[in-house]
């Protein structure tokens, strides 16, 4: 398994901004569809367990923690994807390690890096875009 998570972290990168890259390692390439999976599935774990609460489980933004939170915005709806801070992986990832300031998202730079990008590719995986 560590093996893998070194693997995922060498790919992913290029996504990292630059503030990251000590952390992170020297870039590789972006990551396969199956490297991408894997993701999505380590990040729905820590999404269900740390960040559904006010997102909600299906990412509506309607968690039920949501209620409770009374000045600020509220939780992103991340089925409507569209982010504050940017919607590249890159730009997430630095909104889920830095939090967002003047609202109810903390920071989650204490978790792995590894941990982060993971939760990135799930947190995309709520927007289903248009078939053209």
């Amino acid at each position: 398994m560590k093996t893998a998570l070194s693997l995922i972290t060498l790919i992913l990168l290029p996504f990292a901004p630059p503030a990251l890259a000590d952390d992170l390692a020297e870039p590789r390439e972006v990551p396969s569809e199956d490297i991408r999976q894997e993701l999505r599935k380590q990040g729905q774990a820590f999404y269900l367990e740390n960040c559904a609460a006010c997102h909600g489980e299906s990412g509506n933004g309607k968690g039920p923690a949501a209620a409770a939170i009374k000045s600020g915005p509220k939780p992103r709806d991340f089925t409507v994807g569209k982010f504050l801070y940017g919607d590249k992986p890159e730009q997430i990832f630095h909104t889920i390690s830095e939090g967002s300031p003047g609202t109810s998202m903390p920071s989650w730079k204490f978790m792995p890096a590894e941990t982060r990008w993971a939760l990135v590719f799930f947190v995309l995986s709520f927007h289903k875009k248009p078939s053209p």
